[in-house]
C-alpha cells in the first residue's frame, strides 16, 4: 500500500536527492532481479516500497501518475549510458554498470551523473557524427586539415585532434597538417596524391569552401521529420478534437488556390503573394513558410505534435496533402495522420521541447529534438544522420573582368578570398578610388546581378530603414492612421537568400561609415559575428521573425571614405567583423589603374603624370586624390582637364587645408605641377669640354 509523505516533511527536500530516491529504489528492483523485470512491475514496487510525495502520486492530463513519467524518463538515459538494457517483451534489466554505479553513488548522484553522462554522451556522439561525415566529404585523391575540418563541422581542432587520435575513423589519413607532411605518404599516394619535397601537392588540398558544409540533425531510423502543427487557435477556434477523433492534421488556407503538392517554390510564392495580398509582408512571408513546409516538406511517416489546452499530442503523418471540398476555412489543406489520442502533460516535457512548441509559428520544423518527440508516441528507433546543406561558393573572377578593372589580378583575387572566408569586407580609401565601382563590378561578377543591392547609409539611417520598421498605412475608415511593418534592403535580400539556398546574394552598403552602425544593425549587429546563431528581433513576427539567423550565402561589402573618417579611429566591434581591404592612390595596385585607362583609351598619359606628383605632395595620406576623377572622356577635351582640376580636386585640398596659411591653387594647381615634372624631365646640361691646352 503507498504512503504518502506529508507535504511539510519534504517542503526542504531537495529535488535531486527525491528524484535520487525514486532511481535508486527502481534500480534495487531489478538488482534484486534474476532477469528482466517489466516495467509495470518496477513502476508497482516503487510505489510500494518507497512513501510518495502528493505531487510525485498526482496525475498529469494524460492520467499518469507523476513519478512514473519521470522514472520513465531518467531510466531512458541510463539505458543509453549502458546502466539498463530495456525490451518492450520482456521489461529492464539492470547492467554490470548500472551495479556497479548503484554501489558507489549516493541517491542525489544517482539522478544527477546519470543525467550528465547522457547529455555528454549526445554531444560525444553527435560530435563524431559530425566529424566523420565532414571526413567523408574527402575524395580519394584530396587532402584536408583540421582546420578546414574544425570550420566545418562546428568542432575545435583540439576536440577533432583528439578524436582523430582515439578513434577508427575511415578516411582520417587525410587529414593532414596546413604544410601537408604526413605519416601517410604511401596510403595517400596510392591514392593519386602527388608529394613534392615531402609535402602533399597544395593542389590536391580541399579547404572548407571546396568541401562544402555540413549540419547534422536527428531524424527517425527511416529518414523521416518531427514537426509541430498548430490546431488550438485558427482563426479563433480548436481543430485538435477534429484532428485527433478523424485522424488527420490540417492547415487553413482558405484563399490559396489549389496548388498541387510538390510545387515549386517560385510558383506557390506568386500564388501567396496574389491570394494573400491583404496580407503585410511578413504574414506573407510566414503563409509561404508555413504551406511549403506542410505540402512540399512533409512526408509519410514524419511525426506530428500538436498542443492543446494544456495537453501535447503526438502521432504519425499517413498520406499526401489534399485540399478539402467541403466548405471548411479552418482545415483547407488536410493531410492524414494516427495520432496518439492521450497525449502528455506540457509540463512533463523536456525544457528543450517545452520552448519550441511555445513558438507562435503555424509550422515549426521539430526534427532536431527527435528523441524528445519519440518519448511522447512511444517510439524508440532513432538515428543521427548527416543531412548535407547545398554547398555555396564564390568562384573566381573571369579573366576578361580582371583585365577591364585595371586593379591587378592578385588584390581582386584577395578580394574574392576574403569575401569567401569572412563573408564581410569593407573597401577603404580616399574619394574617387573606385570603391563603389570595385564591390559592384566584382559582387555582379560572382552572382547574378539581380542577387546584388546597393544601399547607402547616411547620418539619419535607422533600423527600420535598413531592415524592418512600422510605417504609416493610411487613414482607416474610422479615421485612424493605420501602421504596417515593412521590409528594408536587409530583410529583402535575406528573404531571397533563405528561399535559394545555394545562390551567393551580395549586399554592397556605401558609405558605411556615415552612419551609426549600432543604431543601424541593432541586435543584428551581433548575427555580423555569429552567423550560425539565432536571435530574437525587435519587431519580428512569425518564424522568420522571432527566430532569425543572417544566412550564410550572404555576403556583405562596405565601402568607407577615409576622408570622413580614418580606419584608425574604427571602433574594435566593427573592426572585428569586417576585413579590411586599401584601396588607396599610392597602393601598388592602384597606382598604375589611371595610366592604364589613358593607354586603353588610347589618350595622353600625362593625367597620371600629373596625379602621381600631386599625390607626392598631399601630407595625409587619406586625402589623397583617386584616379577615378580623371577617369573620364572629357580629361581629353580642350579645357576638360582643367575644369576637372578645378571644380572637382581643388576644393577637395582646400578642404584638406581649411585654416591653414596654404595657398592650395599655387602648390597644387597644373601649372605649378607641369612645372614640376618639367624641372624632372629636363635632360641635364652639357658639361663643356676641358680646353685643350696648346703644345709647346
Amino acid at each position: 500500500m503507498t504512503t504518502l509523505i506529508a507535504a511539510s516533511a519534504v517542503a526542504a527536500m531537495d529535488a535531486q536527492l527525491r528524484h535520487g530516491l525514486l532511481l535508486r529504489t527502481a534500480l534495487t528492483v531489478l538488482a534484486e532481479a534474476d532477469g528482466p523485470v517489466p516495467s509495470a512491475d518496477v513502476l508497482a514496487a516503487v510505489r510500494n516500497r518507497l512513501p510518495l510525495t502528493a505531487h510525485e502520486c498526482s496525475l498529469n492530463a494524460s492520467g499518469i501518475p507523476r513519478y512514473d513519467t519521470f522514472i520513465r524518463f531518467a531510466t531512458g538515459w541510463m539505458k543509453a549510458i549502458g546502466w539498463l538494457a530495456k525490451d518492450r517483451s520482456s521489461g529492464w534489466l539492470l547492467t554490470p554498470a548500472g551495479r556497479e554505479a548503484l554501489a558507489q553513488y549516493s541517491d542525489e548522484e544517482l539522478y544527477r551523473v546519470s543525467n550528465a553522462r547522457y547529455t555528454e554522451q549526445l554531444k560525444a556522439r553527435k560530435a563524431t557524427a559530425a566529424l566523420r561525415d565532414a571526413i567523408d566529404l574527402v575524395p580519394e585523391g584530396f587532402w584536408t586539415t583540421r582546420d578546414d575540418l574544425a570550420q566545418l563541422s562546428g568542432l575545435s581542432v583540439d576536440q577533432i585532434t583528439v578524436m582523430l587520435a582515439e578513434q577508427e575513423i575511415p578516411g582520417a589519413h587525410r587529414v593532414l597538417p596546413i604544410d601537408g607532411t604526413t605519416d601517410h605518404r604511401q596510403a595517400l599516394e596510392a591514392e593519386g596524391v602527388p608529394f613534392v619535397d615531402g609535402r602533399a601537392a597544395s593542389s590536391q588540398r580541399l579547404t572548407v569552401e571546396d568541401l562544402g558544409e555540413v549540419s547534422t540533425e536527428q531524424v527517425g531510423a527511416t529518414g523521416n521529420r518531427a514537426w509541430l502543427v498548430r490546431g488550438s487557435a485558427v482563426a479563433g477556434v480548436n481543430v485538435v478534437g477534429r484532428w485527433l477523433s478523424d485522424g488527420f492534421v490540417s492547415l487553413a488556407a482558405s484563399h490559396l488556390r489549389r496548388v498541387e503538392p510538390g510545387i515549386s517554390l517560385e510558383n506557390l510564392r506568386s500564388a501567396v503573394e496574389a491570394d494573400y495580398a491583404h496580407l503585410t509582408y511578413n504574414q506573407r512571408t510566414a503563409k509561404l513558410a508555413e504551406l511549403h513546409a506542410f505540402l512540399n516538406r512533409m512526408s509519410i511517416g514524419d511525426a506530428v505534435v500538436t498542443t492543446s489546452e494544456g495537453r501535447v499530442y503526438a502521432g504519425r503523418i499517413g498520406d499526401e496533402a489534399v485540399f478539402v471540398d467541403a466548405n471548411d476555412a479552418h482545415t483547407t489543406i488536410r493531410r492524414q495522420a494516427t495520432w496518439q489520442r492521450e497525449g502528455v502533460d506540457f509540463a512533463d516535457l523536456a525544457d528543450g521541447l517545452q520552448s519550441r512548441l511555445k513558438s507562435s509559428s503555424t509550422v515549426v520544423d521539430l526534427t532536431e529534438l527527435w528523441a524528445e518527440v519519440e518519448a511522447i508516441i512511444g517510439e524508440t528507433a532513432m538515428t543521427v544522420a548527416q543531412v548535407p546543406l547545398r554547398q555555396v561558393r564564390l568562384g573566381d573572377l573571369a579573366a576578361d573582368v580582371v583585365q577591364d578593372l585595371l586593379v591587378g589580378a592578385d588584390w581582386l583575387a584577395e578580394f574574392v578570398d576574403l569575401l569567401r572566408t569572412r563573408r564581410q569586407v569593407i573597401l577603404y580609401g580616399p574619394p574617387g578610388t573606385g570603391k563603389t565601382f570595385l564591390a559592384l563590378s566584382v559582387a555582379e561578377a560572382l552572382t547574378e546581378p539581380a542577387n546584388v543591392q546597393l544601399v547607402q547609409f547616411h547620418p539619419a539611417y535607422s533600423y527600420e530603414d535598413f531592415f524592418e520598421g512600422y510605417r504609416p498605412a493610411g487613414i482607416d475608415e474610422e479615421g485612424r492612421l493605420g501602421f504596417t511593418l515593412r521590409p528594408g534592403p536587409l530583410r529583402k535580400i535575406v528573404d531571397q537568400a533563405v528561399e535559394n539556398p545555394s545562390t551567393p546574394f551580395i549586399l554592397i552598403i556605401d558609405e558605411i561609415n556615415r552612419a551609426n552602425l549600432a543604431r543601424v544593425f541593432g541586435e543584428l549587429y551581433f548575427l555580423l559575428e555569429y552567423r550560425d546563431r539565432r536571435i530574437e528581433l525587435m519587431y519580428g513576427s512569425g518564424d522568420q521573425g522571432r527566430d532569425f539567423t543572417l544566412p550564410k550565402n550572404l555576403f556583405i561589402v562596405g565601402t568607407m571614405n577615409t576622408a570622413d573618417r580614418s580606419i584608425a579611429l574604427v571602433d574594435a566591434a566593427m573592426r572585428r567583423r569586417f576585413a579590411f581591404l586599401s584601396l588607396h592612390p599610392n597602393d601598388e595596385h592602384l597606382r598604375g589603374v589611371l595610366r592604364g585607362w589613358l593607354e586603353r583609351e588610347d589618350l595622353a598619359t600625362e593625367p597620371a603624370d600629373l596625379l602621381d606628383v600631386l599625390n607626392d605632395r598631399i601630407p595625409d595620406r587619406d586625402f589623397c586624390v583617386g584616379p577615378s576623377y580623371l577617369m573620364r572622356p572629357e580629361v581629353a577635351t580642350e579645357g576638360g582637364l582643367d575644369r576637372i582640376w578645378r571644380t572637382s580636386i581643388l576644393p577637395q585640398l582646400e578642404e584638406l587645408h581649411y585654416g591653414d596659411d596654404v595657398d592650395v591653387a599655387r602648390r597644387y594647381g597644373l601649372s605649378a605641377l607641369r612645372t614640376s615634372i618639367a624641372r624632372a624631365t629636363a635632360e641635364p646640361e652639357q658639361t663643356p669640354s676641358p680646353v685643350a691646352e696648346p703644345t709647346l
